[in-house]
């Protein structure tokens, strides 16, 4: 995940950037492609409203909207993952598939990605 910077007060929510895996994994020669979806994002444990979401095949980037109080925040984002035979996923449309749409997985599992955002508070206070 890419870093997110100081959250001017007043935000209404974050642009938030995962990176995950490489786009030349399908030419490694093993033989897999690696599958990859947000679930969730939440803010202190609070899910977010994702929009806009965006995907390629090593990057997702969505806006998340939610109430952005002033301080010092856990943003918390659930992955799901799974590794799949690369003759049943067309490569360029990997990035593209939603869980439910996933050919059977020769392994699968899930992974949260943590990081600090902190939210200023507005000038005057």
């Amino acid at each position: 995940m890419k870093p997110i910077g100081p959250v001017p007060a007043g935000q209404r929510g974050i642009q938030v950037r995962v990176e995950y895996g490489s786009p030349w994994a399908s030419n490694s020669g093993i033989g897999v492609e690696l599958l990859w979806d947000v679930k969730q994002v939440l803010l202190d444990g609070v899910p977010l409203k994702i929009t806009n979401p965006n995907r390629f095949v090593n990057y997702w980037i969505a806006y998340c909207d939610g109430p952005l109080k002033p301080g010092d925040h856990e943003l918390k984002i659930d992955v799901e993952c799974a590794y799949a035979d690369n003759k049943l996923v067309n490569f360029h449309n990997a990035g593209l598939l939603k869980i439910g749409q996933w050919p059977k997985a020769i392994k699968r599992w899930s992974t949260t990605v943590t990081a600090p955002v902190k939210v200023s508070a507005p000038t005057g206070e």
